[in-house]
């Protein structure tokens, strides 16, 4: 450890007339202990740097503040002691002894970590670097996944509670306070204190069943993992609010945005887009199925072997969003009252007496700015008519958008440039015009009815939390849409169901959206369809029957089915698409063997194999593409003198992750 980094907590506030009686510089605590100095204090304990008087070494002693002696607490702390001293991971905190003092305060000490937390260095340096973040959380998720194994879930995952050491000018990070943990086969139930307004966890950072009040497991972890993994890569969590009942609803109910839109437009690996997307799914199943699977991924993504074909659009930043807390409609409202009453079952009587008059105050507020804004609301409505013919020339139309800010972009496909959304927009008559609605656009996601059924050929939405099943129903009336594309978005089986009937729809992409195999492939559009390509969150999708559908088909000539629970026998099906020119089968589980099946396919030009282990008996399959012209495939355990084979049968073939 870098013995110039600052002391775990050196910077934190210390209120030293919460410190036990005896516990004052030094002093000797249980005969053995000799206090040096305060280094941190946390809601429910404080840590002085301590010497063992026989060993010579330094430690640092954790115990009990005097404010927060109770019964509660106590079982809190013993539980962090219980679950530390049986951890020996690398970074995860070491415990060496524990006892009670005189006046029946318990303590522990552990090994001294130099070191700033990571909620501290991000303050100082900024998010870190994707190498960093990816190299932390490697790290973090190995340890997470050890305690679990030890049948530890930890419940509080976030950046105070990570230490960043320095390791052969490397960071390494130890993960402590395990105060809340929970042991999944002892019989210990969650621990709450009604008389002080706790809770279990902490707002930016729990899962949305910690927030209901629900059932915590392993993948509760994962969430808040992700939720902390935001953090670091971003420099802010992924949910924002002003008040925790806002924090926590957002959690519930609104779809994460992406760490693009979070860093600014930064662009960062869609692989890895999706990776912290199914971390942060809200139903527990459509995550990660363990913290080792997590670790996994990272791992493949640090080596490049984790990989998705790049959406074909940006994700569009028109300005960064402050995300607050604001007054809900009555329908959501039904969904905030269900999950306050979930969390008073935690929180207590005092804690829902804040959440009351929290609320109450947001309201007061909200009507007041309501009456202010009204203007500005108003001002800020779209022109009527939306759409008209041009009147200076009668083979164009013309779209009047409000000149203040840009509500998203219009292209004519096929990506013949894209044109801003503000002021007014003209184009022929009857062109393919594609619309990628901004943030601002959805503020009002009534907007969509501006759009009469003849106007619009493609939509494109990425990463709007207010897109839901509703928008759907709207576009369902569009009777020329036949290009769409859904990124990040919180519709499901019901909203696909809305364009079940529609026969216009040539291309469709999904890409982190909680929709099934078994709903896709109820859609008409699949007798026709060009090119479809989805990234599945949920590892048990079921894509047989969406596969037996295009069996034979003479239309597709682009599929992308990633992260979809593929196996050997799914290619049997594929084998039969003889258009099929682009086909992204990363993170399956497929064979050498398997991918023989695909022999026949010679107009394939681009193959993304990533994320699976072939070994080189596959290129004699790949010799049988003659038009490939697009590789990506995982060589990095193959002998250098089957790559050097591969490239020589390729030899006008584009390699990646090779």
């Amino acid at each position: 450890m870098d013995p110039n980094l600052p002391a775990f907590g050196a910077t934190m506030p210390l209120e030293l007339q919460d410190a036990p009686a005896a516990f004052v510089s030094g002093n000797i605590i249980d005969g053995k202990y000799k206090l040096l100095r305060p280094i941190g204090k946390g809601g429910m304990g404080l840590v002085w740097l301590v010497e063992h008087n026989m060993l010579k070494i330094e430690l640092a002693l954790k115990t009990l503040i005097n404010s927060r002696m109770n019964a509660v607490n106590f079982q809190r702390f013993a539980k962090e002691i219980a679950a530390a001293s049986k951890f020996d991971h690398q970074n995860l905190i070491k415990v060496y002894d524990c006892g009670i003092l005189p006046d029946g305060i318990p303590y522990f000490t552990m090994e001294y970590v130099h070191g700033p937390t990571l909620k501290k260095f991000l303050e100082d340096h900024g998010p870190l670097t994707l190498n960093q973040g990816l190299e932390v959380f490697l790290q973090v998720a190995s340890a997470l996944g050890y305690a679990h194994r030890h049948n530890t879930i930890h419940r509080d995952i976030k950046p105070e509670n990570i230490i960043l050491t320095k390791q052969n000018n490397k960071l390494v990070p130890i993960v402590l306070d395990f105060g809340l943990a929970k042991f999944v086969h002892s019989g210990l139930m969650p621990v709450s204190d009604p008389t002080a307004g706790d809770f279990i966890g902490s707002p930016p950072y729990m899962s949305p069943e910690q927030c209901m009040g629900k059932e915590v497991s392993e993948k509760s972890d994962i969430y808040s993992l992700a939720c902390t993994m935001f953090e670091a890569l971003t420099g802010t969590p992924p949910f924002r609010a002003k008040h925790h009942l806002g924090l926590l609803q957002k959690h519930i109910s609104e779809p994460p945005p992406s760490l693009r839109q979070a860093a600014g437009g930064e662009a960062f690996p869609e692989a890895l887009e999706v990776l912290i997307g199914r971390m942060l799914a809200k139903d527990p199943e459509k995550r990660c199925r363990s913290m080792e699977e997590v670790e996994r991924l990272i791992k493949l993504l640090i080596k490049g072997k984790l990989s998705t074909s790049q959406t074909p659009y940006a994700s569009a930043s028109e300005g960064e969003e402050e995300l607050e807390y604001e007054s809900p409609k009555k329908s959501f409202t039904t969904a905030l009252i269900v999950s306050a009453l979930a969390l008073v079952l935690i929180a207590g009587l005092a804690f829902t007496v804040y959440l009351l008059s929290e609320t109450q105050k947001t309201q007061r507020t909200q009507k007041t700015e309501n009456k202010v804004s009204q203007n500005e609301q108003e001002a800020d409505d779209f022109p009527s008519p939306f759409v008209e013919a041009d009147p200076d020339s009668p083979d164009r139309i013309v779209f009047h958008f409000p000149n203040k800010k840009s509500y998203g972009t219009m292209t004519i496909l096929p990506n013949r440039g894209s044109q801003p959304c503000i002021n007014d927009l003209r184009f022929p008559i009857n062109a393919p015009i594609s619309f990628r609605p901004s943030e601002n656009f959805f503020e009002k996601p009534e907007r969509l009815h501006l759009f009469g059924p003849d106007q619009l050929t493609g939509l494109v939405l990425d990463s709007h939390y207010r897109a839901s099943n509703s928008v759907m129903a709207d576009i369902a009336k569009w009777k020329r849409l036949a290009q769409l594309e859904i990124f990040n978005c919180a519709i499901d089986d019901k909203g696909l169901e809305h364009i079940e009937n529609n026969q216009k729809l040539e291309i469709l992409t999904l890409k982190n959206v909680p929709v099934s195999g078994d709903e896709i492939s109820k859609l008409k559009c699949l007798s026709h369809i060009k090119i479809l390509d989805i990234d599945s969150s949920n590892a048990t999708n079921n894509f047989k029957p969406l596969l037996h559908k295009l069996r034979n088909s003479p239309y597709i000539i682009r599929l992308g089915l990633r992260f979809s629970n593929l196996h050997d026998a799914d290619l049997d099906d594929i084998a039969t698409m003889k258009e099929l020119q682009d086909l992204y089968l990363s993170n399956n589980e497929l064979s050498s063997r398997g991918v023989a099946k695909l022999s026949k396919l010679h107009y394939l030009r681009d193959l993304r194999l990533t994320g699976m282990e072939l070994d080189p008996s596959v290129i004699g399959t790949l010799r049988s593409f003659p038009n490939l012209k697009i590789l990506h495939i995982d060589t990095k355990n193959w002998p250098p003198e089957k790559v050097k084979e591969l490239h020589q049968a390729l030899p006008n073939c584009e390699f990646s992750n090779t």
